[in-house]
């Protein structure tokens, strides 16, 4: 078993998928696998993750288009290891990412999940054009949040949870399943871990 699975829903997404894929193939990191959930694509998604030929690559494709929530649903539940690091089909990884997220929860027992900040680009990500707040805290550190933290602090990590990438989950900790309504779909398994446990925030930009 591996110590991290990496869940990417996807559909229709040969246009972006590749450069995804291979943002976190060349993650420093390697025990991990990319369990790929295709909600059935009408174009050559498949045949270009194929390609790529790296036997980590789990490729589960529906006979049935069934939407997001129901896709992102299969993807977390078919990863086999106790991390589960979503990823969506346009987004890339910054560097040494997945080895950070597994080093913050071998040191944090009692955490639950992983949030970040992160950033929007339209053509290179040198130029951003949208940010995420994040904590004053030096980068690359981390800001532990529970039950018991300030409402403020709560709003900072709810406002990055409009996007599913670079979340992380331990799933044995996870006690509420994704919703069926598509953008708050993966935000009710995430805070679901606050009622008992830690939620980590990285200060860095990680998508």
């Amino acid at each position: 078993m591996s110590k991290i699975s990496v869940a990417v829903p996807t559909y229709n997404g040969a246009g972006t998928i590749i450069e995804m894929l291979e943002s976190v193939i060349s993650q420093s990191f390697k025990d991990l696998e990319i369990v790929i959930s295709d909600d059935n694509s009408r174009d050559d998604t498949i045949k270009k993750i194929e390609a790529l030929g790296d036997s980590r690559i789990k490729i589960f494709k529906s006979d049935e288009n069934s939407g997001y929530p129901c896709n992102m649903r299969k993807a977390f539940n078919l990863c086999s290891s106790p991390l589960v690091f979503l990823m969506a089909q346009d987004d890339i990884l910054a560097d040494d990412v997945i080895s950070d997220s597994v080093k913050f929860f071998d040191s944090h027992p009692n955490a639950g999940a992983l949030s970040r900040p992160y950033y929007a680009f339209d053509d290179t990500p040198s130029k951003p054009i949208r940010y995420k707040k994040t904590f004053d805290i030096p980068q690359g550190e981390h800001k532990i949040i529970n039950s018991k933290s300030e409402f403020k602090d709560i709003l900072v990590l709810l406002n990055t949870m409009d996007q599913l990438s670079g979340l992380c989950y331990r799933k044995s900790l996870v006690t509420t399943d994704f919703h069926d309504d598509v953008f708050p779909c993966h935000v009710y398994p995430f805070l679901s871990v606050i009622k008992k446990n830690d939620i980590g925030f990285v200060n860095n930009y990680t998508v």
